[in-house]
């Protein structure tokens, strides 16, 4: 019964408002729809919305402490996307997305040693963007590393990657 803004949210609680604040983080690339619990047939405030959570009050420059009060509800509620870091793995990567994911996918393909050629390297703004040439750097990591050579972006190669990335 209760609307989003009637109580300070935190990891535990579910009902009528932690569904109102759900499409606020999955739109802004904080949390994929797959990552998220229900109770009672309301999505839950576990672990995965409070680091949802916590990752939007550093993007926003608040406190982090995970849970949502007024000041973090107002922030988020007109929040630019733009400004998202998006982590690698929150949504789908195709020709031409550009982001802070595609920043990391570079990052961790350089330090894996399958890095794009950099005079190839395009930027959209600040970030770089998923090219056929980061697409083949991919295709060559999977290839190597025991993964079917698609070029996509999945949950397989991402693991590998990072455990290739410690």
């Amino acid at each position: 019964t209760y609307t989003l803004g009637d109580r300070t949210l935190k990891n535990g609680l579910y009902g009528a408002d932690i569904d109102m604040l759900v499409p606020y983080l999955t739109r802004n690339f904080y949390i994929k729809e797959s990552s998220l619990n229900k109770r009672n047939g309301y999505y839950l405030y576990d672990t995965n919305v409070e680091k949802a959570i916590r990752h939007f009050q550093k993007d926003a420059g608040l406190t982090e402490d995970g849970t949502v009060n007024s000041t973090t509800l107002s922030k988020l509620k007109y929040w630019d996307v733009e400004k998202t870091t998006i982590e690698i793995g929150i949504r789908e990567i195709t020709i031409g997305t550009s982001g802070y994911d595609i920043d990391e996918l570079i990052k961790m393909l350089t330090n894996a040693g399958y890095a794009p050629d950099p005079t190839k390297l395009k930027k959209n703004g600040s970030h770089y963007e998923f090219t056929e040439d980061v697409k083949t750097a991919v295709k060559m990591f999977q290839a190597y590393n025991g993964i079917s050579p698609t070029g996509n972006v999945d949950s397989k190669t991402i693991n590998k990657l990072k455990s290739v990335n410690r």
